[in-house]
């Protein structure tokens, strides 16, 4: 889907932005580019995560074949795969990191283009996608505008899935305690967080949302996302806060 999403902003954009006088005609172009910059590097990074996934998952295989056939007692050959499972484990998780760190930034951008395009509401901002999961029933209440199935619990999801596990489990995680580590199935890796003598309050707190989820799937989530999201705007474009060119008026 990547390539055909793309091509699919690009002609959103460039049919969009026509309908506008030169100053918004330009600022909503830069707008929606953003969002198509963050996509990109999200791209980019599920790119290098694949990579990374399929030098893994190769020598966790390899590792397998060699202690089936050991003594025991931990070889030289061994003990070098065991240091370069961990240095890839630190690409794995640098990219699985990195993927939630542009997926959010991308959601973020895609609540700032819808209010750049439909205006702001008092005290309902749409400065972050958090906003948007706490503001948008509310928002389009106030500008009257037509939902698309589906798109709240998308927004829901998508909150859930990545901001809250980037703010709190990633970016704003405090505990100098946390242990990342690889948990893989069907040839798949996800990043799983866990701490070294949790409280009983953290056992509990550990056994939710432990783990990443795998990034195709939030990468297939974000996509969707996206469509969903110029349709809500193609199907609301009337009540556009953006000035008109003089003969879209008429």
């Amino acid at each position: 889907m990547s390539q055909k999403l793309l091509e699919t902003l690009s002609t959103f954009i460039n049919e969009e932005r026509g309908r506008y006088e030169t100053e918004h005609n330009n600022i909503f172009a830069f707008s929606v580019g953003q969002i198509v910059r963050y996509y990109q590097f999200t791209l980019i990074t599920f790119d290098k995560y694949q990579k990374a996934n399929k030098n893994f998952m190769e020598i966790i295989e390899t590792q397998k074949q060699s202690f089936k056939e050991g003594s025991g007692v931990i070889s030289k050959e061994q003990m070098e795969l065991l240091n370069k499972s961990a240095e890839i484990t630190l690409y794995l998780h640098l990219e699985i990191e990195s993927f939630y760190q542009f997926a959010k930034i991308l959601l973020d951008k895609i609540a700032n283009a819808i209010e750049l395009y439909f205006g702001q509401v008092r005290k309902k901002p749409l400065d972050s996608h958090d906003d948007m999961a706490k503001n948008f029933d509310a928002y389009t209440g106030e500008k009257k505008l037509k939902k698309i199935l589906k798109l709240d619990e998308l927004i829901k999801k998508l909150k859930k899935d990545i901001s809250d596990y980037r703010d709190y489990k990633i970016s704003h995680q405090k505990s100098p305690r946390v242990i990342k580590a690889t948990v893989f199935a069907g040839g798949k890796t996800r990043m799983s967080i866990t701490k070294i003598y949790p409280s009983e309050e953290e056992q509990q707190e550990l056994r939710e949302d432990l783990e990443t989820k795998f990034l195709d799937e939030l990468k297939l989530d974000l996509e969707t996302y996206i469509e969903y999201v110029i349709e809500f705007i193609k199907t609301n474009k009337a009540k556009t806060n953006l000035r008109l060119e003089a003969k879209q008026k008429m």
